[in-house]
């Protein structure tokens, strides 16, 4: 955890020894330490342990701006579990601004079923990864059922990018008269769209993307994916940016 997330804006805080979040704390302990509201700015204050066990945080110094999150959007088809989980650690981490998983043809049921998918446990996932990433930019979450349901969910002003190593014409943010800049990345599930949803893709307006020669795992794709996206989109150089540190 590089950042520690928190729900309001306050001058201080106070967390008591049976608080969860007192271990992350502990574990960044300094004289100082970095956090931010959630959806909101960042901060950096001064940090004391309480004679109780407990932790403050005071003296917090807010950036002027709210940082927000890059215009990109991923809906993946569910892969397991396992892999769901942490594929949501890593794009919350890396920045988009909505994810949906999405039940294709190819997604075995019982996957959705899964309590580690329970809408508590995901909230979870996202804001680790947003404590990871440094950064505050909550992305909404849905799950979506079936390909067209995926094609309902996209905004229909926004440019959609259905990767797959079998339809894709070009590399994704490379467009066949040009650089393209992805507004919504469409993944398939494990086992690839079925003929149905090949033939609804090409059907549809959407561009059809890969990743190069390689065959790769949903959650190998997907980082790869953002990194390609953030580059084109200039979020890449988000480091420019006046990040709070530690003196």
């Amino acid at each position: 955890m590089n950042l520690l997330l928190v729900e309001t804006l306050r001058e201080s805080y106070t967390f008591e020894s049976g608080d969860a979040r007192t271990e992350k704390i502990l574990r960044l302990a300094g004289p100082e330490i970095c956090l931010g509201v959630t959806r909101g700015p960042r901060g950096i204050g001064n940090f004391s342990r309480l004679p109780d066990g407990g932790v403050q945080i005071d003296s917090i110094r807010w950036e002027a701006d709210t940082v927000g999150p890059p215009d990109l959007d991923l809906v993946i088809g569910l892969p397991r579990p396992a892999e769901a989980r942490r594929i949501l650690v890593q794009a919350a981490a890396m920045g988009v601004r909505r994810i949906g998983l999405a039940l294709l043809d190819r997604t075995p049921p019982s996957y959705a079923d899964s309590r580690s998918l329970a809408p508590e446990a995901l909230g979870r996932l996202l804001r680790e990864g947003l404590e990871q990433g440094f950064h505050t930019a909550l992305p909404e979450f849905q799950f979506l059922r079936g390909l067209k349901e995926v094609l309902g969910f996209v905004e229909s002003d926004r440019p959609v990018s259905v990767l797959d190593p079998y339809l894709g014409t070009c590399l994704l943010g490379e467009g066949e008269e040009g650089p393209d800049l992805p507004g919504t990345i469409i993944f398939g599930s494990e086992r690839g769209f079925s003929p149905q949803e090949q033939e609804l893709i090409r059907e549809s307006a959407v561009r059809r993307r890969h990743l190069g020669p390689s065959i790769m795992r949903t959650e190998t794709a997907v980082v790869s994916a953002l990194a390609l996206a953030h580059r084109q989109m200039g979020w890449s150089a988000s480091a420019d940016r006046g990040v709070i540190r530690p003196e």
